[in-house]
C-alpha cells in the first residue's frame, strides 16, 4: 500500500524533475 504521503512527495519529484528539464531548454 502506498501512503498518500509518498505518493505526494513522488508527484512533487516529478515536478520539480519537469521544471528543471524545461529550464534547461
Amino acid at each position: 500500500r502506498i501512503d498518500i504521503g509518498q505518493a505526494e512527495a513522488a508527484d512533487d519529484v516529478k515536478v520539480n524533475h519537469a521544471l528543471a528539464v524545461s529550464k534547461k531548454k
